[in-house]
This record gives C-alpha cells, structure tokens and sequence, in this order.
C-alpha cells in the first residue's frame, strides 16, 4: 500500500464517522429510543476519531496547542519520503511500518465497533420505518 492510501484509509474513517454523527443525530429526533444506545456508539466512534484526527483544530494556531494525530502524521511521513531524488531512508520505512501498525489497529477497531453498533442501532431503524446506516 502507498502512503497516499494510509491517509486517505485515516480519512474514510473520519469522514464515515461523521456521516453516521449526522444521521443518528437527526435519526434521534424521530426515534427517541435510539438515544441510548446512539451515545454509547457514538462515545466509541468518537474515541476512533479522536486517535485519527485532532478534532480542536479550529485555526492555524491549533496544531501549535494540539497534538498532531495518525492522519496527519502519515501524511508528514509521506511529505518526508517525497522531498529528494534518494529513496526513503530506512528510518522513514520503520516510521511507515509503526504508523501502518497503529492504523491498522485502528481499523480493527473501527469495524468491530461498527458491526457491533450496527446490529444493535439498525434493528431500531427499521423499526421506527428509517433508513439503516451502513
């Protein structure tokens, strides 16, 4: 895999977390009883989120008072082993591979809790005649 892919492997799952946000969100105000178990999903998902992207940056001064997190730190990787005609030094390939490792964990991670989460949110969906979150 090339480290493009990393990131935007990092950023799917950033951009699906937010998109199933938004729509139990909304799902929440027709179905009531889909509070409960959305927060506890969503608490989880967040934490997924959390490790893959700084949520607090807001402005430029951000990254100066907030750490940079995997996302971005594949994507500096990626930066470092792009500037120069040598190839990646094997510092960068060790990098590569602990960050890959950590992402990888992530997506573990990410697909257990959306698998679970699903089986039990989707079941209350379709009961209250919603769409299902894929």
């Amino acid at each position: 895999m090339k480290i493009r892919d990393e990131v935007t492997e990092a950023n799917d799952m950033v951009t699906h977390i937010r998109e199933v946000r938004a729509s139990l969100t909304e799902d929440e105000k027709k179905a009531p009883e889909l509070k409960t178990p959305s927060d506890d999903f969503l608490k989880k998902l967040s934490a997924i989120e959390e490790d893959l992207y700084q949520v607090r940056n807001r402005s430029g001064q951000d990254p100066l008072n907030f750490p940079i997190k995997l996302n971005n730190l594949i994507a500096a990787l990626g930066r470092s082993v792009m500037q120069g005609d040598g190839a990646p030094t094997a510092q960068a390939f060790v990098v590569y591979n602990e960050l890959t490792a950590r992402l990888q964990q992530q997506k573990t991670l990410y697909d257990k809790t959306m698998s679970a989460g699903l089986a039990q949110i989707n079941p209350i969906l379709e009961q209250n005649r919603l769409p299902s979150i894929k």
